[in-house]
């Protein structure tokens, strides 16, 4: 017994809705992901570190200097309005939202992490292969707010001139209005970061 053609024909448009339904909600579910808060943040751990405090206010005894890429990972701009370095929901410090910072008093013109430029701003030191690498942040510092097109990055550094002191997992947190971010890493000590510099005798 034959099949009549338009029951051919109506399996043949019915599989095909069919498939064109599945691609729709993949394709629909995809777009709802992607518009979703999602940032991200690549940690440079080589140029990430604590160093001798900028600041001595509240019996602070460390600064923190952190590089890193912030990535949107979403279809949809997302402005940036704090980072901070996050101890626990009652206790943050915020990066300064400047983007030259001036060398203090409280510290001679030249430490293992630190040195004063001939405009009398901070510059930091980092170890690069055998030498010393200078980090000039009124170029690349990272500061707030910071607005961040769909799919977009920043690279840069965040400072911490108020960091406590140091420990071995130090939390950073981005704040928007869609939400905080929570981003944990090692991050070398000041006295480890130090003893690099002694050992390489510079």
């Amino acid at each position: 017994m034959s099949i009549p053609i338009f029951n051919i024909i109506n399996s043949v448009i019915a599989g095909t809705a069919l498939v064109f339904s599945i691609a729709s909600f993949s394709l629909y579910f995809k777009e709802q992901k992607n518009s979703r808060f999602n940032l991200k943040m690549e940690f440079d751990s080589s140029d990430s570190f604590y160093f001798n405090a900028l600041e001595m206010a509240n019996g602070n005894k460390e600064s923190l200097i952190v590089s890193v890429r912030i990535k949107n990972d979403s279809n949809q701009p997302i402005c940036i309005s704090d980072i901070q370095l996050f101890f626990s929901e009652q206790s943050v410090l915020s990066a300064p939202n400047i983007s030259e910072y001036p060398y203090p008093e409280s510290l001679p013109d030249e430490t293992f992490a630190t040195i004063k430029d001939e405009n009398g701003l901070l510059v930091i030191k980092s170890i690069y292969g055998d030498g010393i690498k200078y980090i000039n942040l009124s170029k690349n510092l990272i500061k707030c707010p910071l607005y961040l097109n769909a799919y977009d990055s920043v690279k840069g550094f965040i400072l911490f001139p108020l960091a406590g002191s140091s420990r071995h997992q130090t939390t950073i947190r981005l704040v928007t209005a869609r939400g905080n971010a929570n981003f944990t890493f090692p991050i070398t000590t000041k006295s480890n970061h130090e003893k690099s510099f002694e050992y390489k005798n510079y």
